[in-house]
C-alpha cells in the first residue's frame, strides 16, 4: 500500500526523507486547497477536489458532501490549544458523511509524520479504524486518479 503526503513547501531535503519513507509528496496538486475560514471554504467548494480547513460547521460539511469535495485536517496544525476544536471538527464531517483526509502540512523536514502516525492522529481524534488509514492512503489517490 502506497501512502500519500501533503506537503505545503517541497525542498530536496523532504523530497528525500519522503523518498526512504516510501511517500508520494502531494504538494502543489490540482484541486487541493487551504482554505483559512469557513468563507474561503466555501468559496473554493465549486473548484476543490479537497479543501484542508480547520474552520467547519454542519453547512460546509453538507455542501462537500452533495459536490463530492473531500474534507482534510493539517496534523501539524494540531495542537493542545485546538485539539478539542479538531475532535469536534471529526465529529462534525464524519457525520455528514464527507471523506476526510490526513496530511502531515509540513513545511520543514522535521515535521514530516509518518502515514502511519498521521493515521494513529486520526483514531485520536475519533476517526474509524478503517477511515484512519483511508484518510492517508486510498482517498489520497482518489484525488490523484479522479474524474
Amino acid at each position: 500500500m502506497r501512502h500519500f503526503d501533503y506537503v505545503r513547501r517541497v525542498s530536496p531535503g523532504m523530497e528525500e526523507v519522503a523518498e526512504r519513507w516510501g511517500i508520494a509528496l502531494l504538494s502543489n496538486v490540482k484541486g487541493v486547497y487551504e482554505a483559512s475560514s469557513l468563507k474561503e471554504a466555501k468559496a473554493l467548494l465549486p473548484r476543490a477536489k479537497a479543501i484542508f480547513t480547520l474552520e467547519v460547521d454542519a453547512a460546509l460539511a453538507s455542501l462537500a458532501s452533495q459536490k463530492g469535495v473531500h474534507l482534510g485536517l493539517f496534523v501539524a496544525d494540531i495542537n493542545e490549544k485546538n485539539l478539542g476544536k479538531a475532535v469536534k471538527w471529526v465529529r462534525i464531517v464524519q457525520g455528514s458523511r464527507v471523506p476526510i483526509l490526513l496530511a502531515s502540512g509540513a513545511r520543514k523536514v522535521e515535521e514530516m509524520v509518518h502515514p502511519l502516525d498521521m493515521a494513529a492522529v486520526g483514531r485520536a481524534l475519533g476517526l474509524r479504524l478503517e477511515n484512519s488509514y483511508a484518510a492517508v492512503s486510498k482517498r489520497w489517490r482518489e484525488i490523484l486518479e479522479g474524474p
